[in-house]
C-alpha cells in the first residue's frame, strides 16, 4: 500500500492503466464524482530554492459551476545540504513543509496554511521538529476586511478562540 493506505504504483506496469484504474476507483467510490458543467485544470512543478530547498507544487483549478483554485505544496532542506539519505552521512536537521493554499468563489476567503511533516526533525529522527502557520483573508461577506496569522496553535495560546469557527488551526510549535 502506499501512503496513507493508497495504492502504490508499480514500475513494471503500465503506469496509464494504472493511472486509469485509480481514476475509475475513486469516481465509482464517490471520492470524486463528475458534475455536469464544471471541468478542471491541474499542474505541477518540482524545483529547487536557494539551490538547498527542494520542492513540488500542485496547482488546481476548477470551473463552470464556480471557481476554486488551490496550490498544494510539499519543500523538503536537509542540512547540512548534501548529507542524509543515500550519502551514508547523518544530516543535522531535515524539514518537511507542507502547503495549502485555496480559493473558493462565494466564501470570500483566501486561506494559506502550511505544516511540518512528522518527517521533520533536529539532530537525530527521534527529536521531532513540529510547527504550523496559517493565515486567512476575508475580503467580502460578513467578515470582510478580518484576517487571521497564526503561527502554532493559536486555538490552545487563545482559549475563547475555540469556539470561533473561522479561526485556522495549525500544529503547535516545539512540542
Amino acid at each position: 500500500m502506499g501512503y496513507r493506505g493508497g495504492p502504490s504504483p508499480d514500475p513494471t506496469k503500465d503506469i496509464a492503466a494504472q493511472v486509469n484504474g485509480v481514476l475509475a476507483d475513486i469516481v465509482q467510490k464517490g471520492i470524486v464524482a463528475p458534475q455536469v458543467g464544471s471541468s478542471w485544470l491541474a499542474a505541477g512543478i518540482n524545483f529547487t530554492s536557494f539551490e538547498m530547498v527542494n520542492s513540488f507544487a500542485l496547482l488546481t483549478v476548477m470551473f463552470g459551476t464556480r471557481l476554486e483554485i488551490a496550490l498544494l505544496g510539499l519543500s523538503r532542506v536537509v542540512l547540512p545540504p548534501g548529507t542524509g539519505g543515500s550519502s551514508g552521512i547523518p544530516a543535522v536537521a531535515f524539514a518537511e513543509l507542507a502547503i495549502k493554499a485555496s480559493y473558493v468563489e462565494g466564501t470570500g476567503l483566501i486561506a494559506i496554511q502550511g505544516q511540518l511533516t512528522d518527517n521533520s526533525y533536529v539532530l537525530a529522527k527521534a527529536c521531532h521538529l513540529t510547527g504550523g502557520f496559517a493565515f486567512y483573508f476575508w475580503f467580502s461577506g460578513e467578515h470582510e476586511g478580518d484576517f487571521v496569522i497564526t503561527l502554532g496553535d493559536i486555538i490552545t495560546t487563545i482559549p475563547r478562540l475555540r469556539t470561533t469557527r473561522r479561526c485556522p488551526a495549525s500544529a503547535s510549535t516545539g512540542k
